[in-house]
């Protein structure tokens, strides 16, 4: 069960080999060639890609040492938002469908073992799926609007799921399994890559390495505070109630992020930047 997992682990070093490097960091390193040759790859017109090789070399004359970055309030404020981002990502409690998976079908009517473990083998296999929804749409409908509709989706989903689990009837067993599966798709066309795609553009190119640290930290803290207390919330107060306060808390986060979440589509990071340190809300760093 441990060995076969060296077999991803093996395909995904052998990919890395391919992965082209970052055209910002060619340009740090005085590699403009190479910098063109990578953006060749991903935009169709050399006017559009001089454009670009231009922005990066006036966003390279600004120096910004970590240290100064710490004390700017403008970065403070977009590294409060990625690690804000990943919490509301872990808090909505998605992970508990992973970690607790046959848990979560035994209440949703699967009395057989085999069948809850076939419904673990089901979330993984749609959660790879509904990620191509991402994949297609992000670019298209954007970040900020998949971000806002999948958490609401995801709400109404887990409360949904929440209130079947109160009716011990098959009707209900049947409602809570289509919301279980609603809420994966929620997850994963939206919630889960776009968190990750905000956390790449959002962040100044001295401290992106550093906010993206300090976000993946947030998420690994908040997941860690999910998985272990999952299973109390559920001797307590039980999974119906447990699966509500997450729905409830994604209500929160919409909320929230009709005021904070910008929308970076289509908008070239050195402008994000450009914006950021302009002192421009959170909301319209993604302004052209």
């Amino acid at each position: 069960m441990l060995g076969i997992l060296i077999a991803p682990a093996i395909i995904m070093l052998i990919c890395l080999f391919f992965l082209p490097k970052s055209p910002r960091w060619l340009m740090l390193v005085n590699r403009e060639k190479e910098a063109k040759k990578v953006l060749r790859k991903t935009r169709v017109y050399e006017e559009e890609i001089n454009v670009e090789i231009e922005n990066i070399r006036q966003s390279l004359t600004v120096s910004h040492s970590l240290k100064q970055l710490l004390r700017n309030k403008n970065f403070v404020r977009v590294l409060l938002l990625g690690i804000a981002l990943q919490a509301f990502q872990q808090l909505t409690g998605y992970n508990i469908m992973l970690y607790y998976a046959p848990e979560i079908f035994k209440h949703a009517g699967f009395a057989s073992v085999s069948g809850q473990l076939w419904g673990t083998v089901l979330v993984g296999f749609f959660n790879m799926i509904f990620t191509f929804v991402a994949i297609i749409f992000v670019d298209k409908i954007g970040r900020r609007p998949l971000l806002l509709a999948g958490f609401a989706l995801f709400a109404i989903a887990m409360i949904t799921t929440g209130i079947m689990f109160t009716i011990a009837t098959p009707l209900a067993h049947y409602i809570a399994l289509v919301s279980l599966f609603v809420v994966i798709f929620a997850y994963s066309m939206s919630i889960g890559p776009i968190v990750w795609i905000y956390c790449s553009e959002i962040f100044p190119l001295a401290g992106r390495d550093f906010g993206m640290m300090g976000a993946t930290v947030s998420n690994w803290i908040f997941n860690m505070i999910i998985g272990a207390t999952f299973l109390t919330l559920l001797s307590s107060i039980g999974i119906s109630t447990t699966f509500i306060i997450y729905g409830v808390l994604c209500i929160i986060f919409v909320s929230i992020g009709i005021k904070i979440f910008p929308e970076t589509k289509n908008i070239p990071l050195e402008k994000i930047e450009e914006n950021l340190m302009a002192g421009k809300p959170l909301r319209k760093i993604g302004e052209q």
